[in-house]
C-alpha cells in the first residue's frame, strides 16, 4: 500500500479521480485530516456521483462499521464511507496516552474533551460505558494493569466519577433515543 504525505496531496487527488483505491486511511493532525478527507471525497464523487455515509466515533459501533465496510450497496453511484475518529484501531498500546489526554483535559477544565478521552480509554480496556463495571475507582492495581496495559496512576480516583456518570447518562439517553 503506498504512503503519501500532505505535500503529495494533489497527486493523490488526481489519482483518486482517475483510478480510486478501495480504502484510504488518513491520519495525523486532526484539522489536516478533516480537510484532506473532504477534498478526497469531492475527488471521488466528482465524476460518478454517489453518496457519502458519515460515521462518527461518538456514536460508532465498531462491529456495525466493519459490516458496512464489507457489504455491497444496492444504491447507484459510488458509496463513500467517511469514518471519523474511529475506535477500530484503539488498543492497550495507546491507553496511557489516552489517560494522559484525559488528565490534561480535566486539568484544563475541558469537560467534553475529557469525557471523549475517558470513553476511549474505557473502550480500549474492554469496558462498556453504560454499565457499572466501568467504575475505574474500584479497580486494583493488578486489574488496572491487565485492563489498560499501564500502571495504576495511584492516588484517589474519585475525581473521575462525575465523568463516568456523564458517560452513563449520555449513553443511556442515546440508547433510549427520542
Amino acid at each position: 500500500m503506498p504512503f503519501y504525505t500532505h505535500e503529495q496531496l494533489t497527486e493523490v487527488l488526481r489519482q483518486a479521480a482517475i483510478r480510486p483505491s478501495k480504502v484510504y486511511l488518513i491520519f495525523g493532525e486532526r484539522y489536516l485530516c478533516l480537510r484532506t478527507a473532504s477534498e478526497l471525497t469531492e475527488a471521488l464523487l466528482q465524476e460518478t456521483g454517489g453518496t457519502v455515509h458519515p460515521i462518527d466515533s461518538d456514536r460508532e459501533d465498531c462491529a456495525t462499521t466493519c459490516a458496512k465496510l464489507r457489504s455491497f450497496s444496492l444504491l447507484p453511484g459510488r458509496q463513500v464511507y467517511r469514518v471519523t475518529d474511529t475506535r477500530l484501531f484503539l488498543s492497550k498500546n495507546i491507553a496511557k496516552s489516552v489517560w494522559d489526554r484525559f488528565c490534561k483535559a480535566h486539568t484544563d477544565d475541558k469537560a467534553d474533551q475529557a469525557r471523549r478521552a475517558l470513553g476511549a480509554l474505557l473502550k480500549s480496556g474492554g469496558f462498556d460505558p453504560v454499565h457499572a463495571e466501568k467504575d475505574l475507582t474500584s479497580l486494583s492495581e493488578t486489574e488496572w494493569k491487565q485492563c489498560f496495559g499501564f500502571s495504576h496512576p495511584g492516588g484517589d480516583l474519585d475525581w473521575v466519577r462525575p465523568y463516568l456518570d456523564t458517560l452513563s447518562e449520555e449513553d443511556s439517553t442515546t440508547v433510549a433515543g427520542p
